[in-house]
């Protein structure tokens, strides 16, 4: 994305913003307890009746008609990682969730077949009420089948294909009923959750499964999670259905389970992909031991809300997800969220902000904490010991303890030196709660793999696999160099792939072969690389201009402004698109049914506020997908220090030459006296428009000396030894990530 037309307006306008007011009088003592009992017991105000929550969890990983390659592993880790999620996290009954999915004790009954299916999603309507809350997972293979709806029903799907979700025990297509036997359409799905709505419960569906796209080869690792029509249906019966004429604006090939709303309970539904990509399934944690294969959507929506310290709603959580994806190097897919509840907070779910869920625990070898990768602890992190619940708390740690292996749900620990402060192992209190004081952010490098394949899956020629890594070796150890190499395709972010006689650098996560209807594919591939001397060079170049995409994106999650507390930001961004440039109200970034989706020629017209009560200097930065960084502000040296209450409103005009996923960091430092924080020296020119690094003429850039300008410069440029940030650092700083996808044609008139 590039701005033809960008204008910072005087900085003399303000906009007053009222503090957030985080306590109310509560003038009985009585009074409040008796209201966070029914609170916390979810009792409807109307009736005495105590609400309820149920889920039902399907996860199909074994098809017993359809061949071996197309069996997965994921889905039944996927629900009974959501299963521990809502009776550990939102204090959900166990016997109120039931799990369809291979290797459960209840057998035959519990596998996920069309019978079984159908006969809980019966159970659930016959024991849901008005106020229960209940839970929906699908996880596994989506496909497609011929709409049977007639043209001119509400029912009819634009593209003339219903979506389907596979149980376990799906048959073929059956030419007599016009359909594949025993699947689930997205209309039977929709009946089924109907008389749960109308009974008056709250619905949450998700579905992690992809219904269209195809992916060109990434990783070996990842396993997509959608099976293409024409593997289950006659050719010349898809071929009748593509001769009908699609409009690009309304198909949305998914399920969409949000219709007919009218007189039933809310129901918000989550998609893990939209209609031109696919969701896929690989080993997660990455970097743990005892990873296991996950669906990423399943597992990052758990580990997301693992991790949060405040409510969130469903469209907020789907925003968090999206940025794990890019605090993450992928650029795909985009999950999707709908439903007229969706502002609506996860679950209804209270949360205590701040109150640590870390405990020390000792066995005979190894002392060890409560939480994990899924819950954010990395390897290399400080954590100070206090002592267990029940017991005075001190306001000096009983000593510190290193994380030196992050698992899944636990971390091994060791006691160390920090601060001054010697560790005796002997005087840890096994049940000590831990914080967090320093965060480590490990290997910032970018970690590239030469692919032994090429896109087809066809083993590359021994001698070229063999020049590839010698070039790749040629990139590591040396300055300024951000590449490390790594054996397995599998464990990289970027593969070099030989290719078409060519080489050609391309996202291990895989790239989707599918258009969209805007004509774009998501994310691009670059290449091939000029032959001869300059090969290596240019292949350098993209990598470390990616790697500081990557790290930049990746440092964002650092923040406890990341979204995941319950206190507002010092530092608020709010997005308005605008109908032309005379528009001077528009409507908000994200109210629209998918998410937020621009389009080439849109106005937008973002606003920094500083809603605190000191002076921040805030810095907002633009990160194309052709992994260009442009500052929006400040522009040209202008004084950036905002002060209490004061906005700037940045007005632009997208340019769809970069479409796809596009992200605005906003960066927010406490002041301090002395010049400004100014981030602007992290710019970098987009990968297709030339070799240039940065916009400074003095060489790499420099950030400001502060302990986030350290951090960031070696996130940058590959120098330093910073590996990471005080806790209580991030406390005066904000790092925040808001993404957006940018379509390459015009918005529709009129839409």
């Amino acid at each position: 994305m590039t701005f033809p037309s960008c204008h910072v307006p005087d900085r003399g306008h303000r906009s007053q913003c009222n503090p957030c007011s985080w306590f109310r009088a509560i003038p009985i003592l009585a009074a409040w307890v008796a209201g966070m009992t029914l609170e916390a017991r979810g009792q409807d105000a109307r009736t005495s009746r105590i609400a309820e929550r149920h889920a039902l969890l399907v996860g199909v990983t074994a098809y017993a008609n359809l061949p071996e390659s197309l069996q997965l592993k994921g889905p039944a880790n996927d629900v009974r990682l959501m299963r521990e999620l809502l009776v550990n996290r939102f204090g959900f009954v166990p016997d109120h969730v039931r799990v369809l999915a291979e290797g459960e004790p209840d057998g035959d009954a519990a596998r996920p077949t069309l019978a079984n299916i159908g006969r809980e999603f019966r159970r659930l309507a016959d024991a849901a009420r008005s106020g229960d809350q209940v839970v929906i997972l699908m996880a596994g293979h989506g496909s497609q089948q011929p709409d049977q709806d007639p043209p001119g029903s509400d029912d009819r799907e634009p593209d003339g294909l219903d979506e389907i979700f596979l149980p376990a025990d799906v048959g073929a297509w059956s030419g007599a009923i016009g359909q594949v036997e025993r699947a689930i359409s997205d209309d039977q799905l929709r009946a089924w959750l109907n008389p749960i709505r109308e009974n008056g419960a709250s619905l949450w569906v998700i579905l992690d499964s992809c219904h269209s796209g195809t992916m060109v080869r990434g990783a070996d690792q990842e396993v997509v999670r959608q099976i293409p029509p024409g593997a289950l249906i006659p050719e010349n019966v898809m071929e009748s259905v593509r001769s009908i004429t699609r409009d690009p604006e309304t198909v949305q090939d998914r399920m969409p389970l949000a219709r007919r709303a009218d007189g039933a309970a809310p129901l918000v539904a989550m998609y893990a992909a939209q209609a031109n990509e696919v969701t896929v399934e690989k080993a997660l944690p990455s970097g743990a031991r005892d990873k296991k294969p996950h669906g990423l959507f399943t597992y990052t929506i758990t580990q997301v809300l693992s991790q949060a310290n405040g409510p969130l709603t469903y469209r907020e959580l789907v925003s968090r997800v999206q940025a794990r994806y890019s605090q993450t190097g992928r650029t795909a897919p985009t999950p999707l969220v709908e439903g007229a509840d969706r502002d609506r907070e996860v679950l209804g779910s209270k949360q205590w902000p701040g109150r640590s869920r870390m405990a020390l625990a000792k066995s005979d070898r190894e002392w060890t904490v409560s939480a994990g990768r899924l819950q954010g602890v990395l390897e290399g992190s400080v954590l100070a010991v206090f002592p267990p619940p029940g017991r005075a708390r001190t306001e000096k740690p009983l000593g510190y303890v290193t994380v030196i292996e992050s698992r899944t749900f636990d971390s091994i620990v060791e006691p160390r030196e920090y601060e001054g402060i010697a560790t005796d192992a002997a005087s840890l209190p096994v049940g000590g709660i831990c914080d967090t004081v320093f965060v480590d952010c490990g290997d910032l490098r970018l970690r590239v793999a030469a692919d032994p394949l090429d896109h087809r899956g066809h083993p590359v020629d021994a001698p070229l696999l063999e020049s590839l890594r010698r070039k790749l070796d040629s990139m590591c150890g040396a300055e300024g160099s951000f590449v490390q190499a790594v054996d397995a395709s599998s464990d990289a972010d970027w593969l070099i792939r030989a290719d078409r006689g060519g080489v050609y650098l391309v996202p291990a996560s895989g790239v989707v072969a599918d258009r969209g209807a805007d004509g774009s594919a998501l994310p691009p591939i670059y290449g091939p690389a000029p032959q001869g001397a300059d090969e290596t060079d240019w292949l350098k170049d993209r990598l470390n201009r990616i790697a500081r995409v990557k790290n930049l994106v990746r440092l964002t999650g650092l923040s406890a402004d990341a979204g995941d507390d319950a206190a507002p930001s010092p530092i608020e961004l709010t997005m308005v698109r605008l109908r032309d440039r005379k528009d001077r109200e528009g409507i908000a970034i994200g109210a629209e049914e998918n998410g937020a989706v621009l389009h080439h020629d849109d106005w937008v017209e973002l606003k920094l506020t500083n809603s605190g009560r000191d002076p921040v200097d805030a810095t907002l930065l633009y990160i194309d997908s052709a992994f260009g960084i442009d500052c929006l502000y400040p522009r040209d040296g202008e004084d950036n220090r905002l002060r209490p209450g004061n906005s700037v409103p940045i007005r632009i005009r997208v340019d769809g030459r970069t479409a796809g996923l596009e992200h605005l960091v906003v960066i927010g430092v406490r002041a301090v006296a002395g010049p400004p924080a100014d981030f602007s020296v992290l710019t970098q020119e987009p990968i297709e428009r030339g070799a240039a690094i940065a916009r400074n003429r003095g060489g790499a850039p420099v950030a400001p000396q502060s302990p986030l300008g350290k951090l960031l410069e070696r996130a940058a440029n590959a120098r330093g030894t910073t590996r990471g940030v005080q806790r209580a650092t991030l406390d005066d700083h904000v790092l925040r990530l808001h993404s957006w996808v940018i379509r390459s044609q015009p918005r529709n008139v009129g839409r």
